[in-house]
């Protein structure tokens, strides 16, 4: 008796959770081979990133609060101490040499003094912001940055040429400057348990140095056809045979989701030869399901169901209220100390695949089955 396409499903359900409790479901892959896997555990950061507070901005490192009142009829201007880029691990200082700069001066002359200027350090984008600077017994406190398009470069003062620059508004507190640990502090979830690994994954586990990740192993799925009129297609075939276009259509549909197929051919209409294959098969392959086309309706040939028993499988649901696809089965079978889920499906799948359906569609009841397997842990992709 036909069962409901729900009532089907829900067999699906409890049998992936039993067939996923006997399996391996995970391996440790490098992150940057893992594109499109399911990592099988949370990932936390062991470090922050950044390790440090950096300027987001090429600009000058500046005391905050000294700017507060720089206007255009004000200017505030800075003595350039040194600069820092990405990648330095403290400011270099210019001494006597001279600052050069890409971006041009203003034309005018300037004081000859040296000590009245606030200090401040060039910055580059990246770079670590500089630590407390003490003049004089006064500690200035580089707290933010101002862009490089917010200032203006004054002539060079002798005798040692020190660089100048000015503002002319106030700088914010921590404006333009990114903290410790804002992309990821110390124990962060980088990813949770069930997600696909995206670009974006792989970027930001390079980044905290995880070299490797627990994926769900990707499933494996054995294919086979069943028939004496069927022949491979690109075989010679007379017009009592029928190419076989159920297995091309299967792989297909399969691979989009990130299976791994093996083909097993084509199996005539001889049910213990049936057997004997598909025992050997498993015996010598590592495969989480077998899906065959053909031979599970009721006539003198369809053997499929037969050989499942002689097979040591048991079937779960064998006839489903939808059409097409009225005689699918569904059942699992021993695979060396494992068990192995397996579909038999109807002929004419890749047929009927290609047909609009109101009830039921073979490619909609894969991709069912293969989330309901995936969300047990039986194989590695995500919807």
């Amino acid at each position: 008796m036909a069962i409901l396409y729900s009532e089907a499903l829900a067999i699906l359900e409890a049998s992936a959770k039993h067939i996923a409790s006997t399996r391996h479901t995970s391996d440790r892959i490098p992150a940057r081979s893992a594109l499109g896997r399911i990592v099988s555990q949370d990932v936390f950061s062991l470090v922050q990133t950044p390790a440090a507070d950096t300027s987001a901005m090429d600009g000058y490192a500046v005391q905050s609060a000294s700017t507060l009142h720089a206007s255009p009829e004000t200017p505030f201007v800075m003595r350039v101490e040194g600069i820092v880029a990405a990648g330095d691990s403290s400011v270099k200082t210019f001494g006597n040499q001279n600052c050069t700069s890409k971006r041009r001066r203003t034309d005018g002359e300037w004081m000859d003094s040296h000590g009245e200027f606030t200090p401040c350090v060039e910055i580059m984008t990246g770079a670590r912001f500089p630590a407390l600077y003490v003049e004089g017994g006064t500690t200035w406190n580089f707290d933010a940055c101002v862009r490089l398009e917010d200032v203006q470069l004054l002539p060079l003062i002798p005798p040692d040429q020190s660089q100048l620059v000015q503002i002319v508004k106030p700088v914010k507190a921590r404006q333009n400057r990114r903290s410790a640990g804002e992309d990821f502090a110390e124990g962060d979830a980088v990813m949770r348990r069930r997600q696909a690994i995206g670009p974006q994954h792989v970027m930001a586990l390079a980044s905290l140095g995880i070299a490797n990740v627990e994926v769900f192993r990707t499933l494996k799925v054995a294919i086979v056809s069943t028939g004496n009129e069927i022949v491979s297609p690109d075989a010679s075939a007379a017009d009592f045979h029928v190419r076989d276009a159920n297995s091309p259509f299967l792989e297909m549909a399969l691979q989009s989701l990130g299976i791994e197929t093996r083909n097993w051919g084509v199996i005539g209409d001889d049910a213990s030869r049936f057997v004997d294959i598909v025992k050997s098969k498993l015996d010598s392959e590592d495969i989480d399901i077998v899906v065959t086309t053909g031979a599970v309706s009721c006539g003198r040939y369809d053997f499929v169901e037969e050989g499942l028993a002689k097979l040591g499988g048991q079937t779960r649901f064998h006839r489903v209220a939808v059409r097409p696809g009225h005689p699918i089965l569904f059942g699992d079978l021993p695979a060396g100390d494992q068990r192995c889920a397996f579909f038999g499906l109807p002929d004419g799948t890749g047929d009927h695949a290609a047909l609009p359906s109101a009830s039921f569609d073979p490619t909609d009841f894969v991709e069912r089955s293969h989330d309901i397997l995936r969300r047990n842990n039986l194989c590695a992709l995500a919807s």
